[in-house]
C-alpha cells in the first residue's frame, strides 16, 4: 500500500475557509459595483443634460441670427425634437438638429426606442421621461418662458 503522507492537495478545513474569505470579499464588493454604475449612469444622465442644454443654445442662437422671427414665435413652436434627435431616428432628421444623441449613451435607456418623440410625456415634446436600466429616472422638462432645460434625477442614489 501506498503511504499517504507525501501526497499535496487542501484539507477540508483550508477549502472551507478560502470559500468564507471569498464569501466576505464578494459581500462587500457587489454592492459597492453597483453603487458606482448607477454613479455612472447618473453622471450619464448629467451629461446629456448639459448637452442638451447647449443644444438648446445653439439652436435659439441660430434661430435669433437668421431673424425667424420674435422670441415669442420662438416660444411657442419649440419642442426638443426640434433640436434634439437620437441616433437612427425613425422620425427623420432635418438636419437642422443640434443634438443627437450617440448610441453609447442610449444603451443605457432601459428601453430603447425609435425617436425621441417616443419619450414625450405630455405630448408636446416639452416634457421627457427616460428611465435607466439600473432603475434611475431622468425628467427633463423644456421650460419655453425663459427657454431653459430643467431635469430632476430619481432612483440614482
Amino acid at each position: 500500500m501506498i503511504p499517504y503522507k507525501n501526497e499535496k492537495g487542501f484539507t477540508l478545513i483550508e477549502l472551507i475557509i478560502i470559500i468564507v474569505i471569498l464569501g466576505i470579499i464578494a459581500a462587500i464588493a457587489i454592492p459597492k459595483y453597483l453603487d458606482s454604475k448607477k454613479a455612472a449612469e447618473k453622471a450619464v444622465a448629467e451629461g446629456l443634460v448639459g448637452a442638451m442644454r447647449s443644444a438648446l443654445t445653439i439652436y435659439y442662437s441660430n434661430w435669433i441670427a437668421k431673424n425667424k422671427g420674435t422670441l415669442r414665435n420662438f416660444r411657442d413652436n419649440i419642442s426638443i425634437p426640434n433640436f434634439v434627435k437620437l441616433y437612427n431616428d425613425s422620425m427623420g432628421q432635418t438636419g437642422n438638429e443640434t443634438l443627437i444623441i450617440d448610441q453609447s449613451i442610449t444603451s443605457k435607456f432601459a428601453q430603447e426606442l425609435g425617436s425621441i418623440r417616443d419619450y414625450a410625456t405630455d405630448g408636446s415634446g416639452r416634457q421627457l421621461r427616460i428611465e435607466f436600466k439600473s432603475g434611475g429616472i431622468l425628467n427633463i422638462y423644456y421650460d419655453r418662458e425663459k427657454p431653459a432645460i430643467e431635469a430632476t434625477y430619481d432612483n440614482f442614489n
